[in-house]
């Protein structure tokens, strides 16, 4: 089934104030979309800020693992993040345009792709 921008957010076009989350290959980062188009086929985004909270020395029940091992070691875990949206930086701004052919919204050269929401995770074993 093909996504079209109207039900790609759950039943509704991205708006301003909505976080999304780039997928960079293995890493993924927040961001908070600042404008929508008129036509809702170009965002403009800003990062968002991320604070882990339950990292290898946060003394949380849930702590991220480490092992010695491999190239360097493993991080082991889920990683639980708090979002905050920033001051708006038009130096920090990005656009983000539908793809029709891919039911997604891509940045230049069809690279990282937006999913809804705010989905932190950083591959410390990359």
């Amino acid at each position: 089934m093909r996504h079209s921008i109207e039900n790609w957010h759950a039943g509704r076009r991205a708006r301003p104030g909505d976080f999304v989350t780039k997928c960079h290959y293995t890493d993924r980062g927040v961001y908070e979309v600042v404008a929508v188009s008129p036509s809702g086929k170009t965002l403009t985004v800003q990062p968002a800020k991320s604070t882990l909270l339950n990292g290898p020395k946060s003394g949380e029940k849930d702590a991220l693992h480490f092992s010695p091992g491999g190239f360097c070691g493993h991080m082991s875990g889920t990683q639980r993040y708090a979002y905050e949206r920033l001051p708006r930086d038009p130096a920090r701004f990005s656009k983000v345009r539908w793809s029709a052919k891919r039911g997604q919204y891509q940045g230049k050269g069809g690279n990282p792709s937006l999913i809804p929401g705010a989905h932190k995770h950083y591959d410390y074993n990359f």
